[in-house]
């Protein structure tokens, strides 16, 4: 896994954090951490909705997939 955070150029009051996995078996028990619990609960104190997105090499996807990754049978 590689991570980074970063500001962006034309927004600078947005916080971007990125990561990349080198399966989506190891995304997937990412999501499923208590880590990934922890920026979820940061994310639900932001003033602003915050965005998630998942980009895999075929696909997009939002917080759904992470609400069917985590209440999915394993």
């Amino acid at each position: 896994m590689a991570g980074r955070i970063y500001q962006e150029v034309d927004n600078p009051e947005a916080l971007c954090f990125e990561q990349d996995w080198s399966s989506e078996q190891e995304l997937k028990s990412h999501i499923r951490s208590s880590c990934f619990t922890d920026l979820l609960m940061l994310m639900e104190t932001a003033p602003v909705a915050p965005v998630l997105v998942v980009h895999s090499v075929t696909d997009m996807a939002g917080l759904e997939y992470v609400e069917t990754v985590r209440f999915s049978d394993r």
